[in-house]
């Protein structure tokens, strides 16, 4: 089946009442669970080859089109043919609501997808598909430029004729940013979603800046913002993306008006801060649930125009808006684009609130259970807890009496499907309201001794991930348990599986430059995330099989079962985790601190380039 339909398909037109599911977007694939990854060619798929002739296809183009135009109208393309995907590799199956372009769910060699395409000659006018073909051309030579885990993943390009050119990236099933704030049964808080994707989104821009040259989005809102069933956001939409650098002058017009910023307006000189000024309006998004400015009357967009570059109008906030929020919003909103922030301090600062926000939730658990204080339990909480606090099976469950109002999970909206390879728990993927989830439970085939203990470790991490939120350290979801046996831990489903897996792939190549520096540095961050907690915490058990993955090789840390919090009044000496990435004095049962996960993240490094486990090559001795 080639990338082209036979017939079109109708449009999906989705409900807006509640979120999107992958299984409203597109059947089953033909064959191949492993999820989408940046490019085609990274993952070592079979691309073919980019034909130095491109071959002619049928309808119009085949009347009118010969090899000759067609490798004129893709010249700009003939740099890229490691992106080039064989059209019979690619197939789509349903159309989806677009405002611009065609676009459709596929798959590609079993991977779920989506394809941006454009209408042909028969359907509207030369100028208005050589438009389309140049701005899909664009996009396309601007995503294979780009790798991180918050940019949407390029997987390639096709095309046959002179009007069927597909650009194809990975599937988010999440939908878009603007349908999920378009959803009233669906809440979302600062706290524990809309900071994660603003977080998100700026580290996104923050790298799109740092590039050499600079590349600007400038089309930066809610609907360019797609989503995964656990809310991460990357963004998409690069049609618009342009390469800057100080010695060029930009003024054309591009994106909304909304969120265009002033000197975009006036076709002034721009640079990159015009991001910035969108991103402002894009948290304006955030907060309010709306479109910007939808409160104010206006005659014509000229009126708005006029008003916004006089500021004569001004975006306001909601009055839950965190204060710290409501302040990078007027920095952003700034009229002078130099007196705006740059991504890398709006990063910083999103960072630190998103620090303060769960030293918050720490404390305000701290609270209640100094306190003992068991009012205001949810109606989810099974009828046992509501009548006696907090009636547990086992003894060891009372250290989870403080999450149970914020973490609580009625074991009916967690639903179980298939086990994952795991080397101690019993590791389960499954739903939760709709999402994707992990669930982590005990292994009943072990020794009874060995259960008792794995269910020490298990609330143990739950306690610890509960107190733990940062885009580097796997989401936990909550728990749940009606007897001792079946104590469940529920986190976000990464779909890039580990580390370790990536790096037993031996036609899955890596490199510094793309790869292999940014997981470093996604689990470094991790890391400095845990240290610098006050008290601090400590991993205790960093390796390859402990990094999970998002479909862009973003990398989380997992594994919390070993965690613990340490200050410097404290003796630590109970060895743990796995002897090839422990620490000398950890071996020796000495005391140890923070610098014993540095040097397991010492060990774990070099796995990057050598994929065998540490000391492999001496195990035989």
């Amino acid at each position: 089946m080639g990338c082209s339909n036979s017939k079109e398909a109708p449009r999906v037109i989705h409900d807006a009442q509640r979120p999107l599911t992958a299984n409203e977007y597109y059947p089953a694939p033909p064959s191949g669970n492993t999820p989408v990854q940046p490019s085609a060619s990274r993952l070592g798929l079979n691309t073919g080859s980019m034909p130095a002739t491109t071959p002619v296809g049928g309808g119009r183009s085949a009347q009118t089109s010969n090899a000759s135009e067609i490798d004129l109208a893709y010249a700009p393309l003939q740099q890229l043919k490691k992106f080039w995907i064989d059209p019979d590799d690619c197939g789509s199956s349903r159309a989806l609501k677009s405002s611009y372009m065609m676009t459709h769910v596929g798959y590609y060699q079993g991977h779920p997808t989506v394809i941006k395409s454009f209408a042909g000659f028969d359907k509207r006018t030369a100028s208005v598909v050589e438009k389309e073909r140049s701005d899909l051309i664009k996009e396309i030579r601007a995503l294979s430029k780009l790798s991180h885990p918050n940019i949407v993943a390029f997987l390639g390009f096709t095309y046959t004729t002179v009007d069927d050119l597909k650009c194809v990236t990975e599937f988010m099933d999440g939908g878009n940013l603007r349908t999920l704030l378009n959803n009233p049964k669906r809440e979302l808080s600062w706290r524990r979603e809309k900071l994660s994707i603003a977080l998100d989104v700026a580290s996104a821009l923050q790298y799109l800046h740092s590039l050499k040259p600079k590349v600007m989005h400038r089309n930066i809102k809610a609907e360019k913002v797609l989503l995964t069933a656990s809310l991460s956001a990357k963004l998409s939409g690069f049609g618009s993306a342009r390469e800057w650098s100080y010695t060029q002058t930009m003024t054309r017009k591009v994106g909304s008006v909304e969120w265009s910023a002033p000197e975009l307006l006036l076709n002034e000189d721009y640079n990159e801060k015009i991001d910035i000024y969108a991103f402002g309006m894009l948290l304006i998004e955030l907060d309010t649930r709306e479109l910007p400015y939808a409160n104010i009357a206006r005659d014509t967009s000229n009126a708005l125009v006029t008003n916004i570059i006089t500021g004569v109008v001004r975006p306001t906030v909601s009055p839950t808006c965190p204060k710290s929020i409501s302040k990078l919003v007027r920095a952003c909103l700034q009229l002078d684009s130099s007196l705006r922030p740059s991504a890398d301090v709006i990063v910083q600062i999103l960072r630190e609130e998103q620090a303060r926000a769960a030293e918050a939730v720490v404390e305000k658990l701290q609270i209640k259970q100094t306190s003992g204080s068991r009012s205001a339990v949810p109606t989810v909480v099974p009828p046992s807890i509501v009548s006696t606090g907090f009636d547990v099976p086992h003894p060891d469950f009372q250290h989870l009496a403080p999450l149970r109002n914020q973490y609580w999970i009625d074991a009916r909206d967690c639903v179980v499907s298939r086990q994952i390879s795991s080397s101690c728990m019993s590791t389960l993927l499954g739903h939760f309201k709709g999402d994707a989830v992990v669930v982590k439970m005990l292994n009943l085939t072990r020794p009874i001794d060995c259960v008792d203990q794995d269910r020490k470790y298990l609330v143990r991490e739950i306690v610890m991930m509960a107190k733990l939120a940062h885009p580097n350290i796997v989401t936990f979801r909550g728990f749940t348990f009606t007897t001792q046996d079946d104590l469940k831990c529920v986190t976000e489903f990464m779909a890039g599986g580990t580390v370790r897996a990536l790096l037993d792939k031996k036609k899955r190549a890596l490199s510094w430059d793309s790869e292999k520096l940014r997981l470093a540095l996604d689990v470094a961050m991790g890391l400095a995330y845990l240290h610098g907690q006050t008290p601090t915490l400590m991993h205790r058990n960093i390796k390859a099989s402990k990094v999970l993955l998002t479909p862009g090789l973003g990398a989380k840390l997992s594994g919390f079962g070993f965690a613990r919090v340490w200050t410097s009044q404290e003796t630590m000496t109970a060895a743990v985790g796995t002897m090839e990435w422990a620490a000398p004095e950890l071996l020796r049962n000495e005391d140890y601190s923070t610098p014993a996960d540095v040097f397991s993240f010492g060990v774990w490094t070099p796995q990057l380039p050598w994929p065998l486990p540490p000391h492999d090559h001496i195990r035989s001795f």
